[in-house]
Formats: C-alpha cells, sequence, structure tokens
C-alpha cells in the first residue's frame, strides 16, 4: 500500500478548507508564497571566503542614464550622471563599512563603459542641450591610479559584468567559483597588505520600446545561464535597467562575491541597499590585528 504523508495530507486538507472558507484571499496568498519560492537568486559568494582579512577594497564604479525624446538620437546628462555617481560612492562607502572594511579606495568612476560607442548621444548638462554629440564613454575618472591601469580595470568590467547576471545555483556555483580576474591590475599602489577589487555597475536606459528596437546599445551580451559549465549567452533588452556588483582577490584574481539586481542603487533605501550587500563577505582584519 503507498504511503501518504500526513503533514501533507493534513495541509492540503486544511487549505482546500480555507480556501471554502475564505476563497480569493487564500488564493492571492498562495499565489504569492509560490512566487516568492521561484524569485531567481543572483548573490553569490563562494564556499571558502565567509569571511574576510583583506586591510583595503579598491571600487571601480559605472554608472550610465539615459533617455530618448522626440528626436532621433538618445540624451545623456553629464549632471544627471556624476550627481547618481557621487551618490553611489557614498552609498557603497557606507555599506562597506557596515561589513568592517574602512580603508576603501574608490580608485575609477566612469559613465557608460558597457554602452556600444557606434551609438550617437545628444549631450545635456543640467537638462540644457549643448549642442553636441558623443559617443560611449561619457566619462572617465582615475584616482590613485594610471590610467593605463583604470584601462586595464575596465576592461575587466567589460569582460565581466554578464557573469553578474547568472543566476546563483547549484548548477552554476561551481562554474562562477573557477571564475579569475586578471590578477594584480594595478602596479602603481603599495601593496603590502591583502586587497580586493569591487566592480560595481548601474545601468538605466529610460528609452521607449519602439526607439530600443534594431538598436544594440550594449556594448557585449549578457549571460542567462550556466549549463553544463558553458555560459549561455543572449543580447541584452535596450531597456534593462539594473545594478551589479562583483567582489574579487586582488592577489590570486578569483571571484569572492557577486550580485545583481533590477533596482538602482542610488534610488535605493539604506535597507534595500544593506539587502544587495548581505551575504558580502565581513572583514575580520581589525579583529585579527
Amino acid at each position: 500500500m503507498k504511503k501518504v504523508n500526513h503533514f501533507n495530507s493534513l495541509f492540503c486538507r486544511r487549505t482546500l478548507r480555507s480556501f471554502k472558507r475564505h476563497g480569493v484571499n487564500t488564493l492571492l496568498i498562495l499565489s504569492m508564497l509560490m512566487l516568492s519560492a521561484c524569485v531567481t537568486q543572483y548573490q553569490y559568494l563562494h564556499p571558502d571566503n565567509n569571511d574576510l582579512t583583506n586591510e583595503q577594497i579598491y571600487v571601480v564604479m559605472d554608472y550610465v542614464e539615459f533617455m530618448d525624446d522626440v528626436g532621433l538620437l538618445m540624451d545623456y546628462d553629464l549632471a544627471l550622471n556624476l550627481k547618481a555617481l557621487v551618490k553611489m560612492r557614498s552609498d557603497i562607502a557606507d555599506a562597506l563599512k557596515v561589513k568592517g572594511y574602512s580603508n576603501v579606495l574608490f580608485v575609477s568612476l566612469s559613465s557608460g563603459v558597457t554602452v556600444n560607442s557606434d551609438v550617437d548621444f545628444e549631450l545635456y548638462d543640467n537638462r540644457q542641450f549643448l549642442d553636441q554629440i558623443i559617443q560611449a564613454p561619457f566619462y572617465r575618472a582615475a584616482e590613485g591610479i594610471t590610467v593605463e591601469e583604470q584601462d586595464i580595470l575596465l576592461e575587466i568590467l567589460k569582460q565581466f559584468h554578464f557573469h553578474a547576471m547568472v543566476p546563483s545555483k547549484e548548477k552554476n556555483d561551481g562554474y562562477l567559483s573557477r571564475l579569475k580576474m586578471f590578477s594584480r591590475p594595478i602596479k602603481s599602489v603599495d601593496h603590502e597588505v591583502d586587497s580586493a577589487v569591487l566592480f560595481v555597475q548601474v545601468t538605466k536606459p529610460r528609452i521607449s520600446f519602439a526607439k530600443s528596437l534594431g538598436v544594440s546599445l550594449m556594448a557585449s551580451v549578457a549571460s542567462s545561464g550556466v549549463a553544463g559549465g558553458v555560459v549561455v549567452t543572449a543580447p541584452m533588452p535596450a531597456d534593462s535597467t539594473f545594478s551589479q556588483a562583483l567582489l574579487f582577490d586582488y592577489e590570486t584574481g578569483g571571484l569572492i562575491w557577486k550580485n545583481h539586481t533590477r533596482g538602482v542603487l542610488p534610488t535605493m533605501s539604506r535597507q534595500s541597499i544593506n539587502r544587495f550587500f548581505k551575504q558580502f563577505p565581513h572583514n575580520r582584519y581589525l579583529e585579527l590585528n
């Protein structure tokens, strides 16, 4: 005789009685629970890196926001993007401080590194058109490193930014654990201390579906999953808004942590930002020294 799990049987009977009694409300609650259980998880932490002893973190940030108007070209507002970068810098510093990192060096700030450089944009500044046509990247600033070192860091960002979109699940985590960036990319800084490199990217296109058709706005492709250790890629929709981050060990180049969300970091609440960095490894350097 086939055995029936008593708990499941009891749960089903009670659920049925509840549905008969409360009708649509019960159905809605059950639907929400099922949807929440199916939400894709993008936050990944390497199993060997729950805690770190890194004395400092180098941060590479890229934020880009652009929009369409009645004309043929899309608009890029420099002041708007710089304001978002400043806010993002402050938010990231606060989030890392919560995790125990006080020595945070923002070595590269940029806007539009992963945007297709073949696409023309109209340049605005504080909503004023400057009568100038530009192409990405729209802005770059290096702090404490050389321009050549910034070039290397931005190439790493372009190479790995789509990996942040790989869902974190058992069949993918083995692949993610093997990812390595180009190790020791910064040569002009004293590296007597253990370090890590954090890449943070935010893309916020505000364009109509019609204008996005036939236009390849992003310079590379976005990962849609990993199967059998092989990355499966697909073109990223032109209207995709997202924030993502990847943390690599400076010495070995190995991926430590990463996350991806459809939100926009500079507009998130403090609670949402802390949730984004929830599995970011805690720094135990001060505890051990």
